[in-house]
């Protein structure tokens, strides 16, 4: 059994879903630039004689918008930088009292009808209607959970029809307060 404190459950878990966000934004802006030179720079042959101008201009605009979305995806990363200023890191460890719902989420990856991955995720709701979501190793799932639980004793935990119709009444008064 591991003795991790929440603390550093909590930002390991930041720190993975940075690195996944960083990666995947760092690919996808070099996409970008191989789309956008292949458009621009390529010899009028490459496309074929028929439709060079239009794949060019494909090839731009499919770089354009991959471009945009995985900077997107990289600004969010590099705001997760630092653990302690992420959202979920603040809710759990500054205001556990706000945490109205615990549970996990379990997704299997399959491939040909064989199970090849299980990804397990804690989703933490707040009293403002919002859903975290807190990537944990499979092994420190279970753990991060008991001190969750222990932290926000007060929060519903588990994933059933009437909690998730509570919190669905919770975001509803929200929006209509707003």
């Amino acid at each position: 059994m591991t003795t991790d404190n929440l603390e550093s459950l909590v930002h390991r878990g930041v720190r993975r879903s940075r690195n996944i966000m960083v990666s995947v934004g760092v690919v996808g802006v070099v996409l970008f630039v191989g789309l956008a030179a292949a458009g621009k720079w390529a010899p009028d042959d490459t496309f074929g004689p028929d439709h060079v101008h239009r794949m060019r201009v494909a090839a731009v605009i499919t770089g354009g918008i991959l471009g945009a979305l995985c900077l997107l995806v990289l600004v969010q990363g590099i705001r997760l930088w630092d653990p302690a200023r992420a959202p979920v890191a603040r809710l759990v460890l500054e205001r556990p009292a706000d945490i109205r719902w615990i549970y996990v989420e379990e997704i299997a990856s399959k491939a040909y009808g064989v199970t090849v991955n299980r990804t397990r995720t804690i989703k933490i709701g707040d009293a403002a209607g919002k859903l975290h979501t807190l990537m944990t190793r499979s092994n420190d799932t279970d753990r991060a959970l008991e001190l969750l639980a222990a932290r926000a004793p007060q929060a519903r935990r588990g994933y059933d029809a009437d909690a998730r119709k509570a919190f669905k009444a919770v975001k509803a008064v929200k929006r209509q307060a707003a």
